[in-house]
């Protein structure tokens, strides 16, 4: 490494430096309005619905939606326990929801500094790799460490686990073999086995590093294995007790199913994710992952070395697996962000260390600001864009109309408008509208979802899809109260002549 030397004391100064600006950089990405959009469609609001659930019928093993066990969505209750918590702590809503993925997102920024201050010396690549993270498209997004949905949280477990198979590889460490199959067993109960889907990297590895067959004879890997077995089965056969079918249902849907085949209509070549990362979620640095790879690799330092080969082999292994699946969605590669962001950083970092440590510059300049100029001019432009991002967090076009109506509930729900509804008409997948629904009803409003055939004259409803909308139109007299673009309330007066 290239930084001149400096005291312990000053080690530990730069840092609590590079925490603490990482940590405040940090915010505007990640936490910035949170809580601005409504609920998203999917696995979101399903979550917010079984946290919501779990929180008022006290069963904490067993997910619930619309007060029966979940057999759509069978991923284990880790997020929803902390939703849950963070329902009875915040009160039920956004904010709560999605803390948990912000809270994770800013701590792989954390690990980041931490495993490169601990193994090579210096915080500034960890630092570095972080703002890579925090400037990635892919990972500050709706789907990942800005929502409730469960990719932040596997990405902060399976980069906890990476972090100590990569220990254990170098000293053998008790601490860090019980903390690598810890973190399999968390990652386990978050999302099920794509948490495992890096272990055939991590023994690649470890059979590279000469590590493996020395494991093999470590009691504390085999107490570590079975502490991972035990608290797994614990789960999955305690929930089968409670709830008949589930494994079944696991093996149809995580296992066999959903990697095997293609799902939901989840499908794409095996380039998908190549194609993705490159023009869209890791557009600004896959350049510099590429050259991190080459010049880490050739380094004459052996340990930054060892960290570049083990970040490269565990993101081409899962790259791969992913690739393979047949069901391919785009946040299937979250995890790689933090072993990518690795790699684009050591270029930076290199460039960063000669600066500071150049003799010539520090000689001409009565402060060598060169170091943060090149900061300010690699990051400024993809930090500014998650910044207005998050600071204005608006619908994708395409979607303007389906959340419509979730943002009218929204408001009505944060007290921001009346909702003098008595009836939503709702056609397609409700969790969103359930959850506000739940919410009203809470706060004494008996708002409930109608079926668009069976209003009654009295009820007044709101719709905001377009078939919707048209059906209440053809079939019923009515007067519109109130109407906003993309969604109406209609005061149903009666049932048009020669309608049904």
């Amino acid at each position: 490494m290239n930084e001149p030397i400096i005291t312990a004391q000053a080690r530990k100064r730069e840092r609590t430096i590079a925490y603490a600006l990482l940590g405040a950089l940090a915010y505007f990405p990640l936490f910035m309005n949170l809580d601005v959009l409504p609920l998203r469609m999917w696995d979101e609001s399903r979550q917010a619905v079984s946290a919501y659930e779990m929180l008022h019928n006290g069963n904490w093993l067993v997910n619930h939606y619309n007060g029966t066990p979940d057999m759509w969505s069978t991923k284990p209750p880790l997020l929803v326990w902390l939703q849950a918590l963070g329902f009875a702590v915040l009160g039920p809503g956004e904010l709560a929801l999605r803390l948990p993925s912000a809270i994770a997102g800013l701590l792989i920024c954390f690990l980041l500094v931490r495993i490169t201050d601990k193994q090579l010396g210096s915080p500034w690549l960890g630092f570095f790799a972080g703002l890579v993270v925090l400037t990635s498209r892919g990972f500050i997004d709706m789907h990942v460490a800005r929502s409730g949905d469960y990719d932040a949280l596997l990405t902060l477990l399976m980069f906890w686990a990476a972090i100590n198979a990569f220990r254990y590889s170098l000293n053998g460490s008790r601490v860090a073999v019980l903390s690598l199959f810890a973190a399999l067993a968390l990652g386990v109960l978050t999302k099920s086995v794509q948490a495992l889907m890096m272990v055939p990297g991590i023994l690649m590895w470890w059979i590279i590093s000469k590590r493996l067959v020395l494991a093999l004879k470590d009691r504390w890997f085999w107490i570590g294995i079975s502490g991972f077995l035990l608290i797994v089965a614990a789960f999955y056969l305690g929930r089968e007790a409670l709830n008949p079918g589930y494994l079944q249902a696991v093996w149809d849907n995580e296992v066999g199913g959903r990697y095997g085949s293609s799902l939901e209509g989840h499908r794409a070549n095996g380039l998908f994710y190549l194609a993705k990362l490159a023009h869209h979620h890791f557009d600004h640095w896959y350049v510099w992952a590429l050259a991190g790879c080459v010049i880490g690799l050739a380094s004459k330092d052996a340990m930054l070395r060892k960290v570049t080969g083990f970040a490269a082999l565990l993101a081409v292994q899962y790259l791969v697996v992913i690739s393979n699946s047949g069901t391919k969605t785009g946040w299937y590669d979250a995890p790689l962000f933090p072993f990518l962001g690795i790699l684009a950083a050591i270029p930076m970092y290199m460039l960063f260390a000669w600066c500071r440590a150049s003799a010539w510059i520090n000689e001409r300049l009565l402060v060598n600001v060169l170091p943060w100029t090149l900061v300010a001019c690699l990051f400024f432009g993809p930090y500014l864009q998650r910044v207005e991002a998050s600071h204005i967090p608006q619908e994708e076009e395409w979607d303007v109309d389906r959340y419509a109506l979730p943002k009218y509930l929204q408001f009505g729900a944060k007290g921001k408008r009346p909702i003098d509804a008595t009836a939503i008409c709702w056609e397609d997948y409700d969790a969103h509208v359930l959850f506000y629904t739940y919410l009203l009803n809470e706060q004494g409003n008996p708002i409930r979802r109608v079926d668009k055939g069976e209003l009654l004259p009295g009820m007044t409803a709101l719709a905001s899809e377009w078939q919707v909308k048209e059906y209440i139109e053809q079939h019923y007299t009515f007067v519109v109260t109130e109407e906003e673009p993309h969604l109406k309330v209609y005061a149903i007066q009666g049932v048009k002549h020669g309608q049904p």
